[in-house]
């Protein structure tokens, strides 16, 4: 394939583009389709050949994208949350929630990445789901249990659980799904249409569904019994049913064929922390941020990465409130539930979004954190002479994609950069169809895809802990779409060196110990690129932190913590 003429390539990625509307697993093919065209070009080319010809094929292709949909889920813990509209939720071995489904929030009370209680279950059960849970990671043969709930109102009922394997992910997970079949108000108005109910009627199905029994029926409704079972007989005669039995086997039977998972295509996500507030910017967009650490500590502002949130392991928390800290964490603009100013470019609406978070929450003279791309906008707005920021802590990878840097790259991630850079109507395409393919397929794709070639981060995402983490990271990341992944990539290509320049903050870098490809003494920044960097201004300190590398946070949440708070508290940081 790789002595393809132009004219091949293009033809390539033409039917690779069109395969991927209906077969997300063409997006590998397309991706290798275009790397050979930008091979064919240099990587410090500008433009393509044949640009305007594949123009017009993906302008077909956008159209058939906005007319076909999402298509639905096949990763097995997302089907087996999300394809039900019962309570329902995967729990890894520590309880953390892996996924959890609408009804499953609102009655287990607890949200995705969270670690569940179980005050929802029988006192007589919570040792029996431990048990359980501990068995499937021994080898136990025991494959299913049904567990008896005790919920907050009152209500009684029934869990099943099971074990649920994900692909080279050493432990198994288990679900956990509520046995009660749900009313909706679909059914109330199915019953109205199809039988000539009325609201009161329905209301008597409702109950007589929940409790199967006509004295609590009646009960509910402040009526005597005899009032219920004369209601009742005008029931059975509307709904052709002859007692009490095959109405509710009727109620049963609509349930049933009602509980489809509605908009179970959809990625959702909400702050595990349940602190989040929206603030309106100047321009009308919203912008999300919330709190993690010590309450009424001292104030420091974190910005996150791209599929790298703020769900850190346990220790993260533990130390900021044990340093006093209290970080304030601005949900970056196109992510979670922050609006992105497209009239912009990212890096101008990322600065303004940090600034106006400042001013609206009274934080000056703070101490700011971001990783990866997002140190850029943190030194643009630090090198303004009214800057609220006086110390910058820095993680990863920020410096500008050079040809030579490039090279270095993996292939999917190289050829998304290159064409987010300079072909942005391709890299559009190629997004959303990448989108289609994690919505479709979990998001263990995208992890095979983002850091399959990094082999210790890609463990670190093995761990089944940190999956459930990374699960709600990225989440978080493409809850509006692919779009802020793509304004990541262009973000990544401006130079941070003018900004750092004229910096009279702290500028405190930590790069992972472990090459992000493991290249032995070819590191991905060699010591020229840290030496040169550091060379910028003197108050740039640096730090190689062991065992880490592009997952910081996850892999050192202890020391990255205790940074961010060294750096608030105005304590010096290592050289």
């Amino acid at each position: 394939m790789n002595d393809q003429s132009p004219n091949e390539i293009d033809l390539q990625i033409i039917a690779d583009s069109f395969r991927a509307v209906s077969d997300t697993q063409s997006w590998d093919r397309l991706i290798e389709a275009w790397d050979r065209k930008i091979a064919n070009a240099g990587l410090d080319a500008r433009k393509l050949t044949g640009e305007q010809h594949l123009k017009r094929h993906y302008a077909s292709i956008r159209g058939l994208l906005d007319r076909v949909g999402l298509p639905s889920a096949v990763d097995p813990l997302d089907h087996a949350v999300g394809s039900v509209i019962e309570p329902a939720m995967a729990l890894s071995e520590r309880l953390r929630v892996v996924t959890i489904n609408p009804a499953g929030r609102e009655s287990f009370r607890v949200e995705q990445g969270q670690i569940a209680n179980l005050d929802w279950l029988n006192e007589d059960y919570r040792r029996s789901l431990r048990d359980f849970i501990a068995a499937q990671n021994a080898g136990s043969n025991q494959k299913y249990r049904i567990l008896r709930t005790q919920w907050a109102d009152g209500r009684e009922g029934l869990v099943e659980v099971y074990p649920v394997k994900v692909p080279e992910i050493s432990r198994s997970f288990v679900v956990v799904r509520e046995l009660t079949m749900q009313w909706s108000g679909v059914l109330d108005r199915a019953l109205i249409e199809a039988f000539g109910l009325t609201p009161a009627e329905t209301e008597i199905a409702r109950l007589l569904f929940t409790h199967a029994d006509i004295a609590k029926v009646a009960s509910a409704r402040g009526v005597s019994v005899r009032t219920t079972r004369l209601q009742l007989s005008s029931m059975y005669a509307k709904t052709e049913t002859a007692n009490q039995v095959e109405l509710i086997r009727l109620l049963v039977l609509l349930a049933t064929r009602m509980a489809t998972a509605a908009d179970d295509n959809k990625l959702r996500w909400s702050d595990p922390f349940g602190r989040e507030k929206i603030l309106t910017r100047p321009n009308g967009r919203r912008l999300a941020y919330t709190v993690m650490g010590a309450e009424n500590g001292t104030p420091a502002l974190y910005v996150h990465g791209i599929v790298n949130g703020y769900l850190y392991p346990e220790e993260f928390q533990a130390t900021l409130e044990k340093y006093g800290i209290a970080l304030y964490v601005m949900t970056r603009p196109g992510a979670g539930n922050s609006e992105a100013d497209t009239s912009i470019d990212s890096l101008t609406d990322h600065v303004d979004a940090i600034a106006h978070l400042c001013a609206e929450l009274g934080l000056r003279d703070i101490a700011a954190a971001g990783i990866h791309a997002s140190v850029i906008p943190l030194a643009a707005l630090a090198a303004r002479p009214d800057t609220p920021i006086r110390a910058i802590v820095a993680m990863g990878r920020f410096l500008p994609y050079t040809a030579r840097r490039y090279a270095k790259i993996a292939m999917t991630p190289r050829t998304l950069l290159w064409l987010a850079v300079n072909a942005p109507w391709a890299a559009d395409i190629v997004a959303r169809q990448g989108y289609r393919a994690l919505v479709q397929n979990g998001v263990d794709w995208f992890i095979e895809r983002a850091y399959g070639d990094m082999p210790f981060d890609y463990t670190t995402t093995k761990r089944p802990e940190t999956a459930a983490l990374i699960r709600n990271a990225c989440a978080f990341t493409f809850l509006q779409g692919p779009e802020i992944f793509f304004d990541d990539l262009r973000m990544r290509s401006r130079d941070i060196s003018p900004f750092v320049r004229s910096l009279r903050a702290s500028f405190h870098w930590m790069i992972g110990g472990v090459d992000v490809y493991q290249s032995g003494a070819h590191r991905f920044y060699d010591a020229e690129d840290e030496r040169e960097f550091c060379s910028l201004n003197p108050l740039i300190t640096f730090e190689r932190v062991a065992d880490a590398s592009e997952l910081m946070p996850y892999q050192q949440p202890a020391l990255v913590a205790q940074r961010i708070a060294e750096a608030a508290l105005g304590r010096p940081q290592p050289t």
